[in-house]
């Protein structure tokens, strides 16, 4: 057997923050779902596993997972949710770890419903597409792709997961590497990964490593169009060097509760993690840009053109920013009068109410709109 690289025995930093990301989102996700009198059942795939706990004693996405979900069954909630875990890897001397790390822990063994499998990943992902479109109205399922390499992960797949409406999907691609090779003698596998999205001949070229993962994420956006939502958690391991979490959904509600996992790791931007070697997990660095860029394409989207509350809390979404964000910006547009708000009689609406809510989105969806002159 090949001998495992030492970021497969051991967590890294950077490693650490793919965790403390889906620790996070877990936590509010399953007590979302907890809660919900719609959904009865949640499954959850992590289909490179590894042992579960690394040789620097850096707890694994696994443990994480059964980890949230037993605090979910331990508080005091009167709805009965059910759980089920699968989790694989090719190498079964980590399969073998991982179960010995949950028999030592009754808490991890209590939690759910656990299967371990030694399969490929081809053959995996199509057990997984197979069961999520055989979900049933109150299910859910969450799948964690984590590859050690990238070349047997196809976003045709993703597509297929997607289309369930069932999955929610959180994908990560060293994204360095495959920038370095699009720079420099493109390998076969990039190819055909990229050509899942567009053809290779109009990729555009990236100048950086952070320029690469733009490129990725909008020809994502582009392959899933409007109705799913995908964003990214970019990790700065090294001066220059961009790994990256993709999160793919149909769920705008899962979405929203997805990046205000980000803003809260990342206060200023909400993009990301830079790595700090004074010990700092997550940099506070005050940063300006992005918040920028965003006021001026929400002003490009309402400028001379009526947006209902629906269509706007849509935008601030895919435009990875939060409602809170957009009602700082309409506010400060509100007060200067060029931004015009009417209710659905057509009269001004009441002052610094846009409706940029899940519950409006669902239930009010045309309860205002905005016009900036």
């Amino acid at each position: 057997m090949k001998k495992p690289k030492d970021s497969q025995k051991n967590m890294f930093p950077h490693s650490e923050a793919k965790v403390q990301l889906l620790q996070k989102y877990l936590e509010k996700y399953f007590l979302i779902l907890s809660h919900s009198l719609s959904i009865k059942k949640i499954y959850l795939y992590d289909l490179f596993c590894g042992p579960g706990l690394h040789e620097n004693d850096g707890i694994g996405i696994p443990l994480v997972i059964l980890d949230e979900i037993g605090k979910i069954l331990s508080s005091n909630n009167d709805k009965e949710t059910t759980f089920e875990c699968l989790f694989n890897d090719l190498d079964t001397e980590k399969i073998e770890s991982l179960k010995t790390h949950i028999s030592y822990n009754k808490h991890y063994q209590n939690s759910s419903n656990i299967k371990f499998f030694n399969e490929d990943y081809n053959q995996i992902i199509k057990q997984v597409i197979a069961t999520a479109n055989k979900l049933k109205f109150d299910e859910k399922a969450f799948i964690f792709i984590d590859p050690y390499q990238y070349k047997n992960i196809s976003f045709n797949d993703i597509k297929s997961l997607l289309k369930t409406g069932k999955a929610e999907i959180l994908l990560f691609l060293p994204t360095q590497f495959m920038f370095r090779f699009a720079s420099n003698g493109t390998p076969e596998s990039l190819i055909n990964f990229i050509e899942e999205l567009v053809p290779y001949k109009e990729w555009p070229q990236s100048k950086t490593g952070f320029n690469f993962i733009e490129n990725l994420k909008l020809h994502f956006k582009n392959a899933i169009g409007d109705r799913y939502f995908v964003d990214t958690f970019i990790i700065k391991r090294d001066a220059g060097q961009y790994f990256c979490l993709f999160f793919f959904t149909s769920n705008i509600y899962g979405f929203e509760k997805m990046l205000e996992t980000k803003w809260e790791i990342d206060k200023s931007e909400g993009s990301g993690w830079d790595y700090e070697p004074s010990g700092n997990l997550f940099c506070g660095t005050v940063k300006s840009a992005r918040t920028l860029q965003f006021e001026n394409e929400l002003a490009k989207y309402l400028m001379n053109t009526p947006k209902s509350n629906k269509e706007v809390y849509e935008f601030v979404l895919h435009g990875s920013h939060l409602p809170k964000h957009a009602n700082d910006v309409l506010r400060d547009w509100q007060e200067n009068g060029s931004l015009s708000v009417l209710d659905s009689s057509g009269n001004p609406a009441r002052k610094k109410s846009f409706y940029l809510a899940y519950e409006h989105w669902q239930k009010n969806p045309a309860k205002v709109t905005m016009e900036l002159k």
